[in-house]
């Protein structure tokens, strides 16, 4: 994590400076339906999950370092104390600056609801916030940072117009106020050396002091949050040098370098790769005639259509024979480095992938030959004799929106359904022994939280 520091300070400035502020709660609940405007969700619903982000206020807006608040947070919102510390930095974010407010009693004798406050949102935070609110309220149970932060970060994709300085500082942002980064990397390191609730419990009370320092740490750009995941770093290779008699043996899978390349490699190429034909589409269609996709010339339209058509065959040919190449490359390397790898899961992750483009490729020409055959149509001295064809209807719009929902179909697969196929390589590692226990690491941390915290004992 290299936390831009300078970037989160001005975007902090241009939060306080932000002279449009969303204030009520209709426009939280219009800003939530747009982005979830793939999901049929009703106005009645939206009000539901402002209720539940509102309880999840209430509750992470105590000391959490309080065991009793803690436990109470915990098992009222169904989350494990992790994910619980992440609400309680967006709490101290969101009230710190005044971004909500509780309402006030009239009086002492007043009822108080819990979850009564005001908004007071900078437009530009308004995507992260929405963002967050939306995570917060899929879950009925959460367990995981990343799961969290997986979510969140779909949400944030989907949301509509994001400002530009809002698109660049979100990964910063989320990694310095919410501890995205250090909260993910506490989860990993539970799941590599813990394998029970009190393994677990092990690791977590020699981490929580180091925690808490960090969920109470100044909500302002700083270098804390980078310097707590570097003790982190610490910590797990302390946990590593430890004597192999004082770790029980167990398997961990591990996803090899040259298959997260690849993926890489296939989305950055395959889901744009219609943009060029659209753009072309754009410059040579009349969008003023009566289906809106009208040209003059049709044959010369037809035969610059099947190039580019043409280019986008190749490439998706030439992406499965790089998937082809990629798994040999992949098989060699294991039969050299590895005696433990499952080459029929190799077969399935190679076949899935084959499979997935081959689907998105067949789509994409069942969209190609319905499109020109509209455009050949709409171009006719009398289109109107086509019964096919309804005024009103932007053929371009559907044929355009059809692309993007097959690239989108295609990285759901590639970065969800993909992941669910069981590992081929397995890693030996090592879990903590229920006996054992561990002691804080604080001796290398002195320096640091004197400089943080020059209150703390």
């Amino acid at each position: 994590m290299a936390l831009h520091i300078n970037k989160l300070k001005d975007f902090e400035e241009k939060l306080h400076t932000d002279p449009i502020r969303i204030t009520k709660t209709k426009d939280i609940v219009s800003n939530i339906m747009a982005t979830l405007n793939e999901i049929p969700v009703t106005e009645r619903t939206v009000y539901k999950k402002l209720s539940q982000f509102k309880n999840s206020i209430y509750y992470c807006s105590s000391n959490l370092g309080n065991p009793m608040f803690l436990s109470n947070a915990c098992n009222t919102l169904n989350l494990t104390e992790e994910v619980v510390y992440i609400y309680e930095r967006m709490f101290a974010f969101l009230y710190g600056n005044g971004f909500l407010n509780f309402e006030r009693l009239e009086t002492l004798y007043s009822k108080y609801k819990p979850n009564s406050f005001s908004w007071n949102i900078p437009e530009i935070f308004l995507p992260i916030a929405i963002s967050y609110i939306l995570a917060v309220t899929s879950f009925k149970k959460c367990d995981s940072p990343n799961k969290f932060f997986d979510k969140m970060d779909d949400y944030f994709k989907s949301f509509k117009n994001t400002p530009q300085i809002t698109k660049e500082i979100y990964k910063d942002w989320t990694d310095l106020y919410l501890g995205r980064e250090y909260f993910c990397h506490l989860e990993n390191i539970y799941e590599t050396f813990t394998k029970t609730a009190k393994q677990k419990e092990i690791v977590k009370i020699s981490l929580r002091p180091l925690t808490r320092l960090f969920v109470e740490s100044p909500i302002e750009p700083n270098s804390f949050p980078l310097k707590a995941s570097k003790f982190l770093t610490m910590y797990e290779a302390l946990l590593k040098e430890r004597d192999s008699s004082t770790l029980f043996p167990h398997d961990r899978p591990t996803i090899p370098e040259d298959e997260t390349c690849l993926i890489g490699l296939l989305s950055g190429t395959l889901f744009h790769l219609h943009d060029d034909l659209l753009d072309f589409c754009r410059m040579s269609l009349n969008r003023n005639s009566t289906y809106k996709i009208s040209v003059n010339n049709f044959n010369l339209f037809n035969n610059d259509f099947d190039n580019y058509t043409a280019t986008i065959d190749t490439q998706i040919e030439k992406s499965l024979e790089q998937i082809k190449t990629a798994y040999d490359t992949i098989k060699n390397k294991l039969n050299k480095d590895y005696t433990n790898y499952n080459a029929t899961v190799i077969e399935e992750h190679c076949d899935f992938l084959i499979s997935s483009i081959t689907t998105y490729k067949d789509k994409l020409i069942q969209e190609f030959s319905a499109f020109i055959r509209k455009v050949k149509w709409a171009s006719e001295p009398n289109p109107e004799n086509r019964s096919s064809l309804r005024v009103g209807t932007d053929y371009f719009n559907v044929f355009e929106n059809s692309l993007y929902d097959i690239a989108k179909n295609l990285e759901k697969k590639f970065n969800k359904d993909f992941k669910k196929l069981p590992p081929f390589l397995i890693h030996k590692e090592g879990y903590i022994m229920e006996q054992l226990r561990l002691s804080t690491p604080l001796e290398p941390w002195q320096k640091t939280v004197s400089e943080f915290f020059p209150n703390q004992p």
